[in-house]
């Protein structure tokens, strides 16, 4: 029993002792691998440490991070306002029955009647009358009647029925029945009543309405029935800017209604459109005439009359006249004239033609042609181009620079520049410059080519004739035809010649006088009768 106890003491003893060294060992081996590292393996003999060559790089090189940009924001707009109702239009702080005192004022006045002993005053004004001794002011009045005995001023709008002072009515635009002053009415941009009165002066920009009477009256646009002072003007009543004008007048300028009526009417910029202007001068400076009569002692439309007629001391039609006449002493169109008749003292047509009746006066000029019946002048007619007509007659003298297409030229002195077609030149001295077809009777006549027809006269001298010269000396280069005078001569002649003395050089007819003479055909010399073949 002993030894079994002996041996199991022993036996556990050892077993102890070999865990207890397994244990030491294996501690010693993890310390040795935390403090020395395996060493790298020793270089080849031969070979230096210094002379191994080592590559940096490492063996297995991760690639380096891609950049991605972030995405852009998305846009969204910001929520619209709140709505917000408009405000509510605030009331009259002023209503009264009647307001009074020296200088009442008033934001909005609406009641019976605002009194003020020098000045009322008030923004807005609803009442049938506003009163001042001195004066009356509003922004816009809408009532019966705004009265001051100096001013009266509505610097808006007025609408109702009377501006009432005897020193000025002052208004921007004015809707009512008159307005009434001593000294001004002014509407700065729109009168529409039915009269604008002033003793001495009337402005507005556009005037419609029935009357606008003053010795001065002035407005841009006037429409309405009659505009009666001793100075009316249209187109420039408040001042003129010429970049703001065009032909024709400025944009809703000019005159539209029946009378104009004044010692001198003007129309600055635009057109009359109406019955009559009537004055002591009439002047439609940048416009034209659209009506029945202008009459005047002076009468000027720019840019053409149309209507009835022109009246007057002179009258001048530019760009011409259509219309029934022109009657005065001095009548003038600039342009064509279509019509019936020119009667004044001097009549002209500048520029262009006449085409109508006719022109009656002391001194008749047309620049191009005379397209009419009868061009009749005391002292003188000129046609610049072509007369085609009845007759030209002139006292003292008639000339058409071109050709006389015709019946009668009758005058002392009848001249035409190129060919004459007619019966007859009638005068003391007849010239054509080219081919006369017709007869030319006078103390003196000559065509300068050819005549066709008759010369009689006491001289009669053609380049060459076909016809008859009959007068106490008659010459021609070459005659197919009667000479019959004193003395007659021919360098050529196909025809007959009766007279004392009988020429030519040329002989083929009849020679019947004292002496004839021919040079070839014929006799040289042969008394009594001479033939030629």
């Amino acid at each position: 029993m002993p030894s079994e106890h002996r041996f199991g003491q022993r036996g556990g003893t050892w077993l102890i002792a070999t865990l207890a060294a397994m244990a030491c060992l294996g501690t010693a081996g993890i310390s040795w691998a935390q403090v020395a590292p395996d060493e790298p393996p020793p270089p080849p003999e031969g070979i230096e440490p210094s002379e191994v060559a080592v590559d940096p790089t490492p063996l297995d090189p991760s690639p380096p991070p891609v950049y991605t940009p972030p995405p852009p924001p998305v846009y969204m707009p910001p929520p619209p306002p709140p709505y917000v109702p408009p405000p509510i239009p605030q009331k009259p702080d002023h209503r009264y029955f009647l307001q009074v005192g020296i200088f009442p004022e008033a934001e909005r006045f609406a009641g019976l009647l605002q009194f003020g002993l020098v000045e009322p005053k008030a923004q807005k004004i609803f009442a049938p009358l506003q009163l001042g001794l001195l004066g009356a002011e509003a922004r816009e009045f809408s009532g019966l009647a705004q009265v001051g005995l100096i001013r009266t001023e509505t610097k808006h709008v007025f609408r109702g029925g009377m501006q009432v002072t005897l020193g000025r009515n002052l208004v921007d635009e004015y809707y009512g029945g008159v307005q009434f002053a001593v000294y001004r009415n002014a509407a700065s941009d729109i009168f529409a009543g039915v009269a604008q009165i002033g003793l001495i002066r009337n402005d507005t920009k556009r005037f419609a309405g029935l009357l606008q009477l003053g010795a001065r009256n002035s407005a841009d646009a006037f429409i309405g029935a009659l505009q009666m002072g001793a100075y009316n003007v249209v187109g420039n009543g408040f001042e003129y800017n010429e970049d703001d004008y065009d032909y024709g007048g400025r944009r809703g300028g000019g005159f539209v209604g029946g009378v104009q009526l004044g010692a001198y009417n003007k129309i600055e910029q635009g057109n009359f459109n109406g019955l009559m202007q009537l004055g002591g001068g009439n002047n439609i400076a940048h416009g034209a005439f659209r009506g029945v009569v202008q009459a005047g002692l002076l009468n000027g439309v720019e840019h053409g009359f149309n209507g009835l007629a022109q009246i007057g001391l002179a009258s001048y039609a530019g760009n011409g006249f259509r219309g029934f006449g022109q009657f005065g002493v001095l009548n003038m169109s600039e342009d064509d004239f279509y019509g019936v008749a020119q009667v004044g003292a001097v009549n002209l047509v500048l520029d262009d033609s006449f085409k109508g009746f006719g022109q009656f006066g002391a001194v008749n000029f047309v620049e191009e042609e005379f397209n009419g019946v009868a061009q009749i002048g005391g002292l003188a007619n000129w046609v610049h181009d072509s007369f085609n007509g009845v007759v030209q007659m002139g006292g003292v003298f008639n000339y058409v620079r071109d050709d006389f297409n015709g019946v009668f030229q009758l005058g002392a002195f009848n001249f035409v520049k190129e060919d004459f077609s007619g019966v007859a030149q009638i005068g003391a001295a007849n010239f054509t410059n080219d081919e006369h077809i017709g007869a030319q009777l006078g103390v003196f006549n000559y065509v300068d080519d050819q005549l066709y027809g008759l010369q009689a006269g006491v001289v009669s001298i053609a380049e060459e004739a076909e016809g008859a010269q009959l007068g106490a000396v008659n010459y021609t280069d070459r005659l197919k035809g009667l000479h019959l005078g004193i003395y007659n001569e021919a360098r050529q002649m196909k025809g007959v010649q009766i007279g004392l003395i009988n020429r030519t050089g040329r002989l083929r007819g009849v020679q019947l006088g004292l002496v004839n003479l021919s040079k070839h055909g014929g006799f040289p010399f042969f008394p009594i009768l001479n033939v030629g073949l």
